[in-house]
């Protein structure tokens, strides 16, 4: 599957974007938009947005003074539409794509293809594009080499063999829900067409929000275990449910991809976590592969500060991961604890626990497994998503060590394409502590990235405020029309609102620190080309979370 622009006017004209996987496209004036035109006078800096994880495709005007138009209608736009063009309802911004739509703003048009994978009529498997277009060119049902050679050994196209033979029926692959057994093929969409694609249902997904224990237990159930009794997870205390491996003793909470719980690993005796991921999307087996190769990846990591990925599976559906427990709290709930501001002397060490790390995984040597067998090693991974909560303390009768949780696992999610860009508001990860690259350069992020991201979740730490302004505002702004807060949102604050320096926040902070801080926040319209965007991003903030860390030892000896 995936998505296809054409730009069929305007200066990028004969222009064809390809994309088989999640990705995020900013168009406007500004030089770190995806297709960047200074020149027309019709289009605001950051005029468009389009989220795109295939097939589907989803368009939003982030409040451009001329909108955007799809099909002769306009979604946002502050001024009065050209004649001919009919306004969205009710303030709509935003519109899924559909193959043949047609995209205008400004000069430029932009044709919209969602190009389908096509898989055999008989067995499913999926057929190459050159012969899934000679067969439709042919006006016959695609069969793969095998069910062709059954069907009366049907050949390719354009052979005598395929002139004698009547086209086989073609038919729809029945998929079933996971958990429940329904038919549930209209619902699962064309995602559910793929060969081995897995769905669980949407009245599934809703059992499991009532009843997360019951869901766990299946999965472990699954996974190697014995059945287990219908009794609720419960504290480790008699009657407590007897799961082969682990004993559950409490449920933590909710994240943005499933629930979080309490267990005792009876192999070792060891409290664990274990965190289940429920895709929101027909999983097909090449997704699957993806995101279980990024979790290997992210199981070599082993440092002190950072929270180690021990086992993950996956069964029924979903996927669950099993990671080292942390006898404590995460910053956000410890700088509660202090009064909603931590002074320098309670902050600097656990910033130092979490650059040490996070400098660690950023140079650390990794493998993984590629096409064919092969394994390929490389070097840096970068978090992605390093927010308060993902920043867990561990009580010790010395103090507290800081531990990097989740080291990329929603966005490793999300670019394995588990997740669904068509619920409003769904967004992997937490763009209040976001530079703007990470929206606008979406799949090339870089240690810089991180740099500027554990920089605002400390100062915040310090100050008690965000890095910049707008977002409560904004937030504000979507409760009032009951709505949650999309990638769009955070784009027009980021865009529009530059980070305040330090020392405009607290005046009290030494000013070396705050010099640290300040750059490890900067940001700028960077380049769109990856090889350059890394070059100015690692000269405008600090290359790794090693520099930042020797630029801060360095202050601190200063003051």
């Amino acid at each position: 599957m995936r998505v296809e622009l054409t730009f069929t006017e305007g200066p990028h004209k004969g222009r064809i974007l390809r994309f088989d996987e999640p990705d995020c496209f900013l168009f406007g004036r500004a030089e770190d938009a995806r297709i960047s035109l200074p020149e027309d006078p019709h289009l605001s800096r950051h005029h468009f947005l389009l989220e795109i994880s295939p097939p589907d495709c989803k368009v939003t005007d982030l409040g451009s003074k001329n909108g955007v138009v799809v099909n002769g209608v306009r979604y946002g736009g502050r001024k009065p539409p050209a004649p001919g063009v009919r306004q969205a309802p009710d303030g709509q911004h935003e519109v899924l794509l559909r193959d043949g739509d047609e995209i205008a703003t400004g000069m430029t048009r932009i044709r919209v293809a969602i190009r389908m994978d096509v898989f055999c009529s008989d067995c499913g498997r999926r057929i190459p594009d050159e012969e899934a277009r000679l067969f439709a060119s042919a006006g016959l049902a695609c069969l793969c080499d095998t069910c062709r050679h059954k069907s009366r050994k049907l050949a390719v196209p354009g052979s005598p063999a395929a002139a004698k033979a009547s086209p086989p029926r073609p038919r729809r692959r029945v998929v079933a829900c996971v958990r429940c057994g329904k038919d549930v093929t209209d619902e699962a969409g064309l995602r559910g067409q793929a060969e081995g694609a897995e769905y669980v249902c949407r009245a599934c997904r809703d059992q499991e929000d009532a009843d997360p224990d019951a869901l766990l237990r299946s999965i472990l159930d699954a996974a190697g275990g014995a059945p287990a009794p219908a009794t609720p997870a419960a504290p480790a205390v008699p009657g407590a449910p007897a799961i082969k491996g682990y004993r559950i003793k409490r449920k933590l909470g909710k994240g943005g991809m499933g629930m979080v719980y309490q267990a005792v690993d009876l192999r070792s005796d060891r409290d664990v976590v274990i965190k289940t991921m429920l895709p929101q999307v027909a999983a097909d087996p090449d997704k699957v592969r993806t995101f279980q190769r990024e979790i290997d990846v992210n199981r070599q990591l082993r440092h002190p500060n950072i929270v180690a990925l021990l086992d993950h599976g996956r069964a029924k559906g979903t996927f669950y991961c099993v990671l080292e427990y942390v006898d404590g709290m995460d910053l956000a709930q410890y700088v509660e604890t202090r009064g909603g501001r931590l002074t320098l002397d309670e902050a600097i060490p656990l910033l130092r626990g979490v650059l040490e790390g996070l400098a660690y995984a950023h140079t650390a040597t990794v493998k993984m497994a590629v096409a064919n067998d092969q394994v390929r090693t490389f070097t840096g991974i970068v978090h992605r998503d390093i927010k308060p909560q993902n920043i867990l303390l561990e009580r010790t009768r010395d103090g507290w060590i800081p531990k990097i949780a989740d080291f990329g696992l929603s966005k490793s999610f999300a670019a394995a394409g588990l997740t669904d860009i068509t619920v409003p508001g769904f967004i992997a990860g937490t763009p209040i502590y976001w530079p703007r690259e990470q929206i606008t350069h979406y799949k090339y992020l870089c240690p810089a990235t991180d740099v500027f991201s554990v920089a605002a979740v400390f100062y915040e730490a310090l100050t008690g405020k965000y890095v910049r302004e707008g977002f409560l505002q904004m937030q504000a702004q979507c409760q009032r029309r009951k709505r949650r807060p999309g990638i769009p949102d955070f784009m027009r604050v980021i865009g529009t609102n530059p980070t305040i320096p330090l020392r405009q926040r607290d005046p009290n902070i030494p000013a070396p620190i705050a010099d640290v801080f300040d750059r490890a926040l900067k940001e700028g319209e960077v380049p769109t080309d990856e090889a350059r965007m890394r070059l100015a991003l690692s000269k405008l903030r600090y290359r790794d979370a090693g520099a930042f860390l020797e630029a801060l030892e360095q202050a601190l000896r200063k003051v």
